[in-house]
């Protein structure tokens, strides 16, 4: 499974962002895998974006997306926010936003090691015995 971050879904949304021909060709190589999703605290996040960014019309086209293309949306749970306020404090030198760190959280406990984002923070978190393990992030 890959999960979807707010970066990509932006990315793809933003004509005239500099990270859409690289996202846009990842996500056309990979959506008939069918191995993607995201968190219900991804989808606040974006449509808040898309909606103050660009417009509501490219917030309602988003959702509307979603909805349509069978994307996994997983919901965030008491426990995720438990190990988010902890990957917070861990690293606060890096100012994490709590959706990163909510992300972070449900990868780790759903055995996500895959994300599509933009977002460095998905590059700097290690997790596991002696934080050795981490995430890999599309595209590349």
């Amino acid at each position: 499974m890959i999960l979807i971050d707010t970066g990509a879904f932006y990315t793809l949304a933003d004509d005239s962002d500099r990270n859409a021909a690289p996202a846009r060709a990842f996500f056309r190589r990979q959506w008939e895998t069918g191995r993607f999703a995201t968190t219900s605290a991804v989808v606040l996040e974006t449509w808040t974006l898309l909606r103050h960014r660009l417009n509501w019309g490219a917030a309602r086209r988003f959702l509307e997306g979603l909805r349509g293309a069978g994307i996994a949306v997983l919901c965030v749970e008491p426990v995720d926010f438990e190990l988010a306020a902890r990957i917070v404090d861990d690293y606060a030198d890096q100012e994490l936003s709590l959706v990163d760190a909510t992300t972070l959280s449900i990868m780790q406990r759903r055995g996500i090691r895959e994300v599509f984002s933009i977002d460095k923070d998905f590059l700097l978190y290690r997790y596991g015995p002696g934080k050795r393990r981490s995430f890999t992030r599309w595209p590349g």
